[in-house]
């Protein structure tokens, strides 16, 4: 199923929670909206799924597989829809919760009772839980309840999955693990589906493309890789991971005045003890982290800012280097933008 929308707004009195926004969603992809809060992700997600509908502006339009359907008519939308807070019926089973929407459709097309054993027989399978399909939601680890509720939005072979923050009530470790699981999910499954996330980590983790969202806007679109390595704006950088900001005094004359920004990430800087002949930024080691897959060390410039540099283990086993040392910081990789921003 593919999604194009058209320009959609949508305001709520004085407020532009969406403006001019045109989007298409390949078949079969999974895309991420991810944006700070008041972005406006949640808002496009719910006009998607017939739960909210766009201002009436001249050009407005949601497309299904090219074809036009009523904004304003929900059942049109046939969409599949995971909540964050699980919303399962707390005094119906695992069973019963994923059968559910099999059983209330309009006796016509209801599927008979082998058929919707069946069905949810083989949902129980791809969430892993055939074992705890008597149970409760009472008796489920957060994690257990969310693959219920995909499994029960993925019961009635929804044309498009709608995901809101589905992991954002569950701590850090279970999320990563669900990420994992939900990306291979959808490999088994290749249903159109929309991600609304706020986690950076998530959305290049588990989406084809990602949509980063500011403002009721459309900042930037393309794969993981596109977005990291190639961000548009100051924005888009900034909200995909720690950067440090250098003014363009740093870089000489050529780069422009003092209101140019120059923003490079820790694994994109180097430190060392030793001055070199190449420009470097002089300052003095604040702290060293070498919990984690790399050890990041945090240096205060004679500027006064901070920067933090990211090095592998072995070289820094290497360096020698210690907490109160004046050490240079040299960039290796850098992106220079002219804009300023506020979300």
């Amino acid at each position: 199923m593919n999604i194009g929308l058209e320009h959609i707004s949508r305001s709520f009195g004085g407020f532009n929670a969406l403006e001019d926004v045109s989007l298409e969603v390949r078949e079969g992809e999974l895309v991420a909206l991810l944006g700070p809060s008041g972005s406006g992700k949640t808002t496009l997600l719910r006009i998607i799924a017939g739960l909210d509908a766009p201002d009436e502006r001249p050009g407005a339009r949601i497309r299904f597989d090219g074809e036009e359907i009523d904004i304003r008519a929900p059942r049109q939308h046939q969409v599949g829809f995971v909540f964050q807070h699980y919303a399962l019926f707390r005094t119906m089973t695992v069973f019963e919760n994923i059968a559910f929407g099999l059983r209330v459709k309009p006796r016509k097309v209801r599927r008979s009772e082998a058929e919707i054993k069946s069905r949810v027989t083989e949902l129980l399978g791809l969430i892993q839980l055939e074992s705890i399909a008597g149970r409760y939601p009472s008796q489920l680890s957060g994690g257990q309840r969310q693959r219920v509720a995909l499994a029960r939005a993925l019961a009635i072979e929804p044309r498009i999955l709608l995901l809101d923050e589905p992991f954002g009530a569950l701590d850090a470790k279970v999320r990563q693990d669900l990420r994992r699981w939900l990306r291979n999910l959808h490999d088994k499954i290749p249903v159109t589906s929309v991600l609304v996330t706020h986690d950076q980590e998530e959305a290049l983790e588990v989406a084809d493309r990602i949509v980063i969202m500011r403002g009721g806007k459309v900042e930037q679109v393309g794969t993981p890789e596109e977005v990291f390595h190639n961000p548009k704006s100051a924005f888009v950088m900034d909200f995909l991971g720690n950067v440090n900001l250098f003014h363009a005094r740093l870089e000489g004359d050529a780069v422009g005045d003092a209101k140019t920004q120059v923003r490079a990430r820790p694994h994109e800087l180097d430190v060392s003890r030793e001055e070199g002949t190449s420009p470097a930024v002089k300052g003095k080691v604040k702290r060293i982290q070498t919990a984690g897959a790399v050890v990041k060390v945090e240096v205060a410039t004679d500027e006064g800012e901070t920067v933090v540099v990211e090095m592998a283990h072995d070289r820094f086993s290497g360096s020698g280097m210690a907490a109160g040392e004046v050490v240079f910081v040299r960039v290796k990789e850098a992106r220079v933008f002219m804009e300023d921003y506020s979300i």
